[in-house]
Order: structure tokens, then C-alpha cells, then sequence
């Protein structure tokens, strides 16, 4: 799997190097140690997540700060890279089904804030941007346009960071969502309890709280002062 990322990497690189080369690696998924997650990010010319993608079920049962931790952790792993979180305006896989305007802002404003950029689409032909989903997607990137400049080339504040550890997670029992690729997935581990589980509590204390917070990581080479 990693040779094939290097070899289409190195492909695309060839034929064209201005092309920007994407893996949807999925930050969270607890899959990869933080050594492995090095390894795929070395061939990754942005780093991205669905983390705007709500599967097989309501977005009710979804945290409400699911957007913005993934882009926090985004931020602590991709250095230099750019970095989007995609978001679908409709339930996964259902296309019809659209997310309510307060779902839209939330993941949208939530996203631009914690410091990663939006990839947002619908999954029907034709998209429908002439409901109150659509509208309120326009209303909002409009704002994003014209206000820009109030958070470009910010730096956060916040004086807590939460520590997340892609070896722990590994290592422990994980329940991962499902996707588009694969079905909700549970996985036991040597560890007792549910590292994510856990981590979402934290990220969850503190939102609840409005305590500003960063994320940093095992995969980081250095920790900031």
C-alpha cells in the first residue's frame, strides 16, 4: 500500500509537478501507529479528512466538535501542507436526504475557524442549491469570501493542548465510523477501555466548557514550547 502511494506519487509528480497529490487517509481511523502515519503523509501534497461526511445514520449521534477537532488535528500533523476537511451536504449514502441549515453552519464555521479549508458538494444530479440547505451553503460561503480576512494568517490562543496518540490508538479497543468504503467497524484490542471514546471526552469537556484547545500528537517531530 505504500508502494503504491511512492510509485503514483512519483507518477504524477512526473507528468506534472504543480499537481497536487491526495491519499484519504482518514486521520482518525486508529489504523496506522504514528511511525506508519509519517510514512503515508510523506505522500500527501495536502492533508485532508471526511470529517464533513456523516454515514448511515442521523448526524444527531455525531459530536458536535467533529469538524473542529479533525482540523485540529490536521493542523498538528501537516506542518507545512494545507489542510481541508470535505464536507457533504447530504446523509452518506443518501443523497436525497439533505443536512439541515444549522448542521451546514456548524461544520462549515467550525472548520474555517480551527484553521482548515472547506471541500463541500452534494452527491445528486443536479446539486440542490435552490433549497434551504443550498441557500444557507451560499449565505455562508459568501460570509467566508467576504470576511477572509479576519482569520487568515491567525494564530490560536488557546494555552491547552490535548495530547492524542496514534500508537494508543492502535493498540486499544477502537469503534470505527463507517464510511463509504467500509461498514461501522468494532475492534478489540490488548488495552482495556476505548481510546477514541476517551479522546472525544476530552476534546468534548472542553468544548462544552468554550476552553480554547490544540492538539498535538505522537507524530509530531518536535513539541512546540
Amino acid at each position: 500500500e505504500l508502494d503504491f502511494r511512492h510509485k503514483l506519487y512519483n507518477a504524477a509528480k512526473k507528468a506534472n509537478p504543480a499537481w497536487k497529490c491526495y491519499f484519504n487517509e482518514y486521520i482518525f481511523n486508529g489504523r496506522m501507529n504514528a511511525e506508519n502515519q509519517k510514512r503515508v503523509l510523506k505522500y500527501n501534497d495536502l492533508v485532508g479528512s471526511e470529517a464533513g461526511f456523516f454515514f448511515y445514520g442521523s448526524p444527531y449521534s455525531v459530536p458536535r466538535h467533529k469538524c473542529a477537532v479533525t482540523a485540529k488535528i490536521l493542523d498538528s500533523v501537516a506542518q507545512d501542507k494545507s489542510r481541508v476537511i470535505f464536507i457533504a451536504g447530504d446523509r452518506r449514502p443518501w443523497s436525497y436526504f439533505r443536512h439541515e441549515p444549522g448542521e451546514t453552519v456548524l461544520c462549515y464555521a467550525s472548520t474555517i475557524a480551527n484553521g482548515a479549508s472547506v471541500w463541500y458538494g452534494f452527491h445528486s444530479d443536479p446539486p440542490p442549491l435552490d433549497g434551504i440547505t443550498g441557500d444557507m451553503f451560499k449565505e455562508i460561503l459568501n460570509f467566508d469570501k467576504n470576511h477572509s480576512n479576519l482569520y487568515e494568517n491567525s494564530k490560536s490562543l488557546a494555552e491547552i493542548a490535548v495530547w492524542y496518540s496514534f500508537d494508543t490508538a492502535c493498540l486499544s479497543a477502537a469503534a470505527g465510523e463507517g464510511s463509504d468504503f467500509y461498514n461501522i467497524e468494532q475492534r478489540d484490542g490488548s488495552i482495556r477501555g476505548n481510546y477514541q471514546f476517551a479522546a472525544n471526552g476530552a476534546y468534548a469537556l472542553l468544548t462544552h466548557l468554550n476552553i480554547p484547545f490544540d492538539i498535538i500528537s505522537d507524530i509530531n517531530d518536535s513539541i512546540p514550547e
